[in-house]
């Protein structure tokens, strides 16, 4: 393998993406709902809290799904990325299952309080298991 910058990037860049739509969007989007008060009025509807968790990650996580696919595509298309052990495939198929980044959204989202904490716990959870 060369030491071209794109075999290096676009896998990066890739896992960047991954985390900011599968766990940073979807955390905020569970921090906004605390800041805001409608927690506690889906707490009185008659879904239960795994319904809730499912229903504000899995739209996410299919968005990321997508977005891994695209840039896939465009990896292998316009930059030349060989599907290989050390390529963007390898990396991506490793992001794209691995369902612990998208529901460590939860968990982070139940620490905080402000969508402000969960963009902190996010990007320094998420260089922790990089």
């Amino acid at each position: 393998m060369t030491q071209n910058y794109k075999h290096y990037m676009v896998p990066g860049i890739l896992v960047a993406l991954m985390t900011i739509i599968g766990t940073l969007l979807s955390a905020q989007n569970i921090a906004r709902e605390k800041e805001l008060g409608t927690l506690e009025q889906l707490n009185v509807t008659p879904i239960t809290r795994g319904q809730f968790i499912i229903a504000k990650l899995l739209p996410f996580w299919v968005l990321g799904l997508v977005e891994l696919s695209l840039g896939l595509i465009v990896g292998v298309l316009v930059f030349g990325c060989r599907c290989g052990a050390a390529s963007c495939c390898s990396t991506a198929s490793r992001a794209s299952t691995s369902p612990s980044r998208s529901a460590s959204a939860s968990g982070v989202s139940t620490l905080v309080e402000t969508q402000q904490q969960a963009m902190f716990v996010t990007f320094s959870s998420s260089t922790f298991t990089c």
